[in-house]
C-alpha cells in the first residue's frame, strides 16, 4: 500500500486520560470514597502536573456521573445510587444479551479459550478474595464478549454502564456476598457458544447480568 512521505504520529495517552483513568479505579476500588472531597489543586500536586488536564479530567468524570461539582464549593465523589438499580442493571443485561447473540457469528477457538482462561482467573481471585482482580476478570470476560459483538455502539454504550455498575460489584465483593454461581454461570455461557447458540447464550448472560443485580439487592437489604 502506498504510505504517505509525511508520516502521522502515533496517538499517544494524554496526561488527562491517564489522570481519568486513575481517579476512575480509585471512585470504583473505594480510595475515594462517596462523599469525599476532591481537589484539583492536590491531585495536580500529587501527579506533578498543572491544573489543567486535572479539571479536564474531572469535567469527563463529571459527565459520567462519577463526581459532583459545585462551583465555588466543592468537588465531591458521587454517592453510589442504590435506590434503582434496574436503571443500570436492565438496558446493560440487554445490550450485553444482544452483544453475545452478535458474537456468537465472530467466535473463534482463540476466544474460547480467553473466555476459558478469564473465567479460570476469575475463580481463582474469587477464592482467595482478591476483591481487585475478582472484579477484573469479571469485567474482562463479558468485555470479551461485547467487543466481540463488532458493534461499536453497543460497546460504548456498555462502557458507560459499566462504570456504575463496577462500583455495585466492588461493594458485593468487599462485603464478601457470594459469587461463586458466577463461574458455573460463565461455563454455561461458553459452552452456549460451543453450540452457536444464539439465543440460549443472550438468554444466559441476561441471567448473569441479572443475577449479579439481585445479590447486591440481597446485600443491601442485609446492610439496611
Amino acid at each position: 500500500m502506498p504510505i504517505p512521505e509525511k508520516s502521522t504520529p502515533v496517538r499517544r495517552v494524554s496526561v488527562k486520560d491517564k489522570i481519568y483513568n486513575i481517579l476512575e479505579g480509585w471512585i470504583i476500588d473505594g480510595t475515594l470514597l462517596p462523599g469525599e472531597k476532591i481537589s484539583d489543586l492536590e491531585i495536580a500536586k500529587h501527579f506533578n502536573v498543572s491544573r489543567t488536564p486535572v479539571r479536564e479530567a474531572f469535567h469527563q468524570l463529571e459527565m459520567q456521573k462519577l463526581i459532583e461539582s459545585y462551583p465555588g464549593k466543592a468537588t465531591i465523589v458521587s454517592a453510589i445510587q442504590t435506590d434503582n438499580l434496574e436503571q443500570y442493571y436492565l438496558p446493560l443485561s440487554v445490550l450485553q444479551g444482544l452483544a453475545a447473540k452478535l458474537a456468537c457469528e465472530n467466535m473463534t477457538r482463540d476466544s474460547f479459550k480467553e473466555l476459558t482462561s478469564l473465567n479460570n482467573k476469575f475463580k481463582a481471585a474469587l477464592t482467595s478474595n482478591d476483591l481487585v482482580m475478582t472484579g477484573k476478570y469479571d469485567e474482562e470476560f463479558h468485555k470479551c464478549i461485547i467487543h466481540l459483538s463488532g458493534n461499536p455502539y453497543i460497546i460504548d454504550f456498555c462502557e458507560i454502564l459499566n462504570l456504575h455498575v463496577k462500583r455495585l460489584c466492588f461493594l458485593s465483593f468487599k462485603n464478601n456476598i457470594a459469587a461463586e454461581d458466577s463461574v458455573t454461570q460463565h461455563e454455561d455461557i461458553i459452552r452456549a457458544f460451543e453450540k452457536k447458540d444464539a439465543e440460549l447464550v443472550s438468554t444466559l448472560v441476561e441471567k448473569n447480568i441479572m443475577t449479579a443485580m439481585n445479590r447486591i439487592k440481597s446485600m443491601l437489604e442485609q446492610t439496611r
